[in-house]
């Protein structure tokens, strides 16, 4: 399979199970009292971070600049920011598990871009 089709369809999963995680997973996990709770409360942070690399790969696909690399540290960093940022939106706590769960999100998307990047053939112009 071409890597953009493959890129498309990996996106389209991880929206799905994201989507899945916050109308129900999450709610699961809190009315059953399933241990640890940092696993209900961290999730979208993981998520989010695999889901926004996908994103970044797909819409910036043709750019040399785009790497799974520079990819997964920009959105790594965006939500590491982001939940700093939370000293300051009123309503909002900053948390250090979700900083955890960034990164391991930055490092998972990482991986599973290099091994879309290194095993997918890439995608060919027509030659006409």
């Amino acid at each position: 399979m071409k890597k953009r089709t493959i890129l498309i369809i990996s996106f389209s999963l991880i929206f799905l199970f994201t989507a899945y995680n916050e109308l129900s997973l999450r709610s699961y996990l809190y009315k059953h009292s399933i241990k640890p709770h940092f696993l209900a409360e961290s999730l979208p942070n993981f998520l989010a971070v695999i889901l926004f690399s996908f994103l970044f790969s797909i819409i910036e696909y043709k750019k040399a600049i785009a790497t799974p690399l520079r990819q997964s540290i920009k959105t790594t960093i965006s939500m590491v920011i982001y939940e700093f940022a939370q000293f300051l939106i009123p309503g909002r706590t900053f948390d250090i598990q979700d900083i955890a769960a960034s990164i391991l999100g930055g490092i998972f998307s990482y991986l599973f871009l290099l091994l879309i990047s290194t095993y997918c053939k890439p995608d060919q112009k027509s030659s006409q």
